[in-house]
């Protein structure tokens, strides 16, 4: 059984807290009792809220314990936001994390993600959001194995910010692995300078990656691929206002060790790369991006587009359009993905991505207006595009037994409102899903 109904990927079969103890978030403090970091600090736990709003952390938020599940779709209110620090998921196994909102911002004055997941394995994030690092905004290293990142919005990270390196508003980068394949799917990436994604991080071996129906929106190129395998399938690139070398091209391989399989992409204003993806990889034989094109629209400015590559070539010899030695005929056999024409992807991540449970926020709705409309740009702070918004409060749905399902939706489904042990227990007429499992994904699945 995958986690939750459309758990997918390598990381589905992560259980998280199933049958363990639920902590009831009840506070926006940083720390203390009824604290996000509170609840996190011990494993087997299925995480609830009964707060909504704005946590500003004062340091790094880490799990390190095993058997967690943080469900933020039972936020009442605008949901959850974690702001000011990052979110560190490390040396650790079986983590669900859904409708969480992570936006760190530039206030710490430290190189920041808005979510590491180092050393782990058997991972799921779903339907998160992920805006205003100081670093990437999503890394998955250090032989994390069996991760999934799915329906995220990964948008805004900080170009010319607080990092000393300069530049970095990077998406996201995954790393070889040995303890499993890495899934990133159905996820919509905006505004990113550079990585978008990256693959082949902090090497430690031939890994497996699986990237498929992504929306890359406005963004620099996705590269890499050094001693990995790669399945590159079906994902959708709208040029925007600052996008990045829009050149055409699919993918930009870094190294000639890289195999891949890369079809069904669509670049759009470029029929050509979708009709031949393997004519669109370009290898460029460096991890680093040129800086953007001139022009008012690069992704339509055919001069810009024609201007040479500035970047060394590989020590091997190979020069761009050589990449087509690294590509194979058809797909790794990885973990299963539902997976739609690019284009239909396209409408379906737009729509449904991103902490959409219980609402989108002001953010998540700007974006998906920019890439809608094809507006926006990368930032350099947060308070270019107006900062935090204020997320409502509302008062949490009674739950007199405190074992996170509100006692209405109890009797609704013949349980005893003064049982705390009945959500622990299987569903009737489930093989695997617990009865608090059911309500968080009757939850889930009216936030898309």
């Amino acid at each position: 059984m995958p986690a939750f109904p459309g758990a997918e990927g390598f990381g589905a079969g992560a259980t998280g807290g199933r049958g363990c103890e639920v902590y009831e978030v009840t506070s926006l403090a940083d720390a203390g009792a009824g604290s996000l970091r509170d609840a996190v600090s011990r494993g087997n736990r299925t995480i609830v809220f009964r707060v909504s709003g704005t946590i500003n952390l004062q340091s790094r938020l880490t799990i390190d314990q095993p058997n967690i599940t943080i469900a933020g779709q039972t936020a009442p209110g605008d949901g959850i936001c974690l702001r000011g620090y990052d979110l560190f998921i490390a040396n650790t196994e079986n983590i669900i994390i859904r409708y969480l909102r992570i936006r760190p911002g530039d206030q710490s004055k430290t190189e920041l993600d808005a979510v590491t997941i180092w050393t782990a394995k058997d991972v799921i994030m779903d339907h998160c959001s992920l805006s205003w690092s100081t670093d990437s905004l999503n890394d998955v290293v250090k032989e994390s194995g069996n991760v999934t990142v799915q329906w995220c919005i990964l948008s805004e990270p900080l170009n010319q910010s607080v990092h000393l390196k300069g530049k970095h508003g990077y998406a996201t980068g995954w790393d070889g692995r040995t303890r499993g394949g890495g899934s990133f799917h159905h996820n919509l990436i905006a505004h990113a300078a550079s990585r978008a994604p990256r693959i082949g991080y902090f090497k430690t071996g031939r890994g497996l990656i699986d990237c498929r129906n992504n929306v890359i929106y406005n963004s620099g190129p996705a590269y890499g691929g050094e001693t990995d395998d790669l399945n590159y399938v079906g994902n959708y690139y709208r040029p925007g206002p600052t996008s990045f070398r829009p050149d055409g091209a699919i993918f930009h391989v870094s190294a000639d060790d890289t195999r891949a399989y890369i079809a069904g992409n669509v670049f759009e204003g470029r029929p050509e790369s979708a009709a031949d993806n393997a004519a669109a990889v370009k290898f460029d034989g460096i991890a680093a991006m040129p800086l953007p094109n001139a022009g008012p629209n690069p992704g339509t400015n055919a001069a810009a587009n024609a201007a040479p590559s500035t970047q060394p070539i590989n020590p091997t010899g190979k020069k761009a359009g050589d990449a087509a030695t690294c590509l194979v005929a058809g797909p790794f056999d990885v973990a299963p993905i539902t997976t739609h024409p690019a284009e239909e992807a396209y409408e379906l991540v737009v729509k449904r991505a991103g902490a959409t449970s219980p609402k989108r926020d002001p953010v998540d709705e700007r974006i998906c207006s920019d890439v809608r409309n094809r507006t926006g740009k990368i930032i350099d702070s947060p308070s270019e595009v107006g900062g935090w918004p204020e997320l409502k409060a509302a008062p949490a749905p009674v739950d007199a037994d405190h074992d996170g399902m509100p006692d209405v939706w109890e009797t609704a489904h013949q349980l005893n409102p003064a049982d705390p042990s009945d959500g622990r227990a299987v569903a009737p007429g489930e093989k695997t899903y617990t009865n608090l499992e059911m309500y968080l994904n009757q939850l889930g699945a009216t936030g898309g």
